[in-house]
């Protein structure tokens, strides 16, 4: 979101900060492509069946997550290109909700459906509202929804491990 606030700033300022941010989602996206070749624990941990993601999980992973960055950029330049930079945030809030419901049904977790409507929502009335306080209401409010979900999926967790530990 660095790179979002950044674009956002830099809606009056000069070229280069839309160049920097483009720079900053190239490299975000590298990253997700680099997940390919990573096996971690983290992939491991977050498969159901214990396992390491399969290859065909890996690359729609992703292949979700270039989209997603691709998606922002395309919102940024067109937000600016149109002279409504304080829509920004709205849309890429938007772009972000979006690229749950992909990966709701490639981890079989519903919860991301919830999360992704919000976040679209978040982003809506974000975008609707356009001034500085839809960019703060869409800010704090895409915050408080990615928190509560990763929350909730933490907590998950440990209710799993907790009954695992109980079974052995």
């Amino acid at each position: 979101m660095a790179w979002l606030a950044a674009a956002n700033l830099a809606a009056n300022g000069p070229a280069v900060f839309y160049l920097a941010a483009a720079v900053v989602a190239t490299v975000m996206a590298i990253e997700s492509l680099r997940l390919e070749h990573v096996e971690t624990a983290c992939l491991t941990s977050m498969s159901r069946s214990g396992r390491p993601w399969s290859v065909g999980t890996r690359n729609t992973f992703v292949l979700v997550n270039v989209a997603q960055y691709a998606g922002i950029v395309l919102a940024i330049i067109a937000c600016n290109f149109l002279g409504q930079p304080d829509r920004i945030t709205g849309c890429a809030l938007a772009v972000i909700g979006l690229h749950f419901v992909p990966l709701a049904r490639l981890f079989r977790a519903p919860l991301y459906y919830a999360t992704g409507a919000v976040m679209v929502i978040c982003g809506v009335l974000s975008a609707w509202v356009g001034t500085d306080a839809g960019v703060l209401f869409g800010a704090f409010a895409a915050g408080i929804t990615l928190w509560t979900t990763a929350a909730i999926i933490l907590f998950a967790w440990r209710r799993r491990l907790a009954r695992l530990s109980h079974r052995t």
